[in-house]
């Protein structure tokens, strides 16, 4: 299913390429690398699905996770494609203002932002959301805030939002969600928020001095270093942030270090398919692979009419030599959006932020580690006789066994009504054929429904790897409620103490973290979806205590070696020595900032 939706998103692309939105550049050197990458990333779509059209697309996949991270990729589209029909989306993201809880602030301001660009600005939601206070919900929620209000034609609120959002700046010039130095990507989201107030002079001069510190920290192939690492997505969020303020990345000087650009550096993550990867020599990555993609098209936008991918201007022209929807179509659907009722997808956003802009969820906090000094290491090769009771939202490895005597159970029962009605003399063709039509559906169900046992999952002790490469330690602890009265909270906040276990080539912080909670009976709860930050699975629920569980701002965030970390669980690759932990915050991640030192 994963791959499916992959080649779905990846399609996308491809088709976008094909409708001919992107134009030469003004200098073909510069213009051949773009559309290059581009290209590269259509020809990887073409190879892994073959899909009908775009508006087919938009209407089917792009609308069923409305509400659910697929917002940035709605607005791009629009600026990207403004002559296609957006009806059904909007019905859909319609529906899901109506119908669905929305309990995090940057959830609203996603769902906001998107109804400006599908020309609902005059939805009660958008200027609720608008008039609500960031301060109490983190540095992301100021920078999606400020995108709402510079798409409300609101100056005076926007500027000292604008405002607000300097006074987060760290001592060095720019920002980060947590700790006292400035983060790369952080620093990027947040200069395209302020981009459409860059005359302002305050804000030009903060921004400048933001700039100033991207260049510094800027690799000599190009490239930019986010928590540690030289990746695709730092590279992509620089280049949106040069070209939210009308820099092109290839001419300005400060962004050219040994002769070579961030779009040259990007361009080194581009796998033979046309794919990105996040470090060089890994895999396919779609985080990497979206972000790139946005990106380049924000070199695009930029270089073919000198637009801004967040700044949405109504009732622009559309290109020519394009099909437009009829105008009055489209108003009569979306009129009538609002009364329509679809049905909700259930699947939620992780960390709010999307394929462009990660939100302040999509990063993790540094750690606090409290009386570390008196717990001892284990090894996962023993039971911990102390853990809860599973949950039963276990997961069972797929069994055969149970399977096969079920569907011998259900053919005896059909034989045995069967006989039943022989006896009775009840011997009509169309009695017989009923109980062999519920027979029949009893053994699809069984063959297609893969029952949870919790003792199956939850394996008991973890077998040693085949082929290791070392070692990890792994806790998992929820000091910040250690007071609270719950059975699933322990006396000193500690779920799992430290206990090692062994990785392979390309092991998760996530599949140490699965290879854990199997171990030692600990329940878990993920969720996510296709558009959610990074593209991985999110961690809702750790031994019963959930996000939200304790504010709007609390959940489980993790760190490796007490350094925040700027991808998901499912994409952190482990190495030799790793320390890892998962805590439960109350204040994302805030109450848990201080670093700790490994034990291990």
């Amino acid at each position: 299913m994963k791959h499916k939706i992959c080649s779905i998103l990846l399609s996308l692309i491809i088709l976008i390429g094909a409708a001919g939105f992107f134009p030469a550049a003004a200098e073909p050197d510069t213009a051949d690398r773009v559309t290059g990458l581009v290209s590269g990333i259509a020809a990887y779509m073409e190879a892994s699905d073959g899909s009908h059209s775009l508006q087919e697309l938009l209407d089917g996949f792009i609308s069923s996770y409305a509400g659910s991270g697929g917002e940035w990729f709605a607005i791009a589209l629009k600026q990207a494609h403004p002559e296609l029909d957006y009806s059904a989306y909007t019905k859909a993201l319609l529906n899901v203002k109506e119908t669905r809880k929305l309990p995090k602030l940057t959830d609203r301001q996603l769902i906001s932002l998107a109804l400006i660009f599908m020309d609902h600005e005059d939805d009660p939601l958008v200027h609720q959301t608008a008039e609500e206070n960031p301060a109490e919900n983190g540095l992301m929620s100021h920078v999606f805030g400020l995108h709402l209000l510079n798409n409300l034609d609101k100056p005076e609120e926007a500027r000292q939002h604008a405002l607000e959002l300097l006074d987060l700046r760290k001592p060095d010039g720019g920002w980060s969600l947590f700790g006292t130095y400035s983060d790369t990507d952080v620093t990027s989201m947040a200069l395209q928020a302020l981009a459409p107030q860059k005359d302002d002079p305050e804000i030009r001069e903060a921004a400048e001095k933001a700039f100033s510190w991207l260049s510094e920290k800027q690799l000599e192939d190009g490239g930019f270093i986010g928590m540690g690492t030289d990746n695709a997505e730092s590279a992509a969020q620089v280049i949106t942030a040069l070209t939210s303020f009308g820099i092109d990345p290839e001419k300005d000087e400060r962004f050219i270090k040994n002769g070579h650009t961030v779009i040259e550096a990007l361009s080194a993550f581009s796998l033979p398919d046309g794919s990105f990867c996040h470090e060089k020599g890994l895999e396919t990555n779609m985080t990497s692979t979206n972000q790139a993609f946005y990106a380049l098209i924000s070199v695009q936008l930029l270089r073919d009419s000198g637009k801004s991918l967040y700044m949405y201007s109504k009732g622009e022209d559309i290109p020519p030599g394009t099909e437009t929807s009829s105008e009055t179509e489209t108003a009569s659907e979306t009129e009538k959006a609002s009364e329509s009722v679809i049905e909700s997808e259930s699947v939620e956003q992780q960390e709010s932020a999307s394929p462009v802009l990660p939100t302040d969820e999509s990063a993790q906090a540094s750690s606090s580690e409290e009386n570390t000094s008196d717990q001892k290491t284990e090894t996962a090769s023993t039971k911990d006789p102390g853990q809860n009771d599973p949950g039963q939202n276990g997961r069972s490895s797929r069994k055969l066994s149970y399977k096969v005597y079920a569907c011998a159970g259900v053919a005896v029962l059909v034989l045995g009504a069967s006989l039943i009605q022989y006896l009775r003399k009840k011997r009509r063709f169309k009695n017989y054929l009923s109980v062999f039509l519920v027979g029949l559906g009893a053994v699809l169900l069984i063959l297609f429904t893969d029952l949870k046992l919790p003792d199956s999952y939850y394996s008991g002790p973890v077998s040693h790897k085949e082929h290791p490469i070392g070692q990890v330690v792994l806790t998992i602890r929820c000091d910040t409620i250690k007071n609270e009265e719950s059975p699933y909270i322990p006396k000193d906040g500690v779920i799992l103490k430290d206990t090692v276990f062994e990785i392979e080539e390309n092991d998760t912080v996530f599949d140490v973290l699965t290879e854990a909670v199997r171990a030692f009976n600990i329940q878990m709860e993920t969720k996510g979806s296709v558009f959610s930050s990074h593209g991985q699975t999110f961690v809702s629920g750790l031994n019963y205590l959930y996000e939200f569980d304790y504010g709007e701002l609390s959940g489980w965030v993790y760190h490796v070696n007490s350094i925040t970390a700027s991808v998901g669980a499912g994409e952190y690759v482990l190495k030799d020595g790793d320390y890892i932990e998962w805590l439960y915050t109350r204040d994302l991640g805030k109450d848990v900032e201080e670093g700790s030192s490994p034990l291990y």
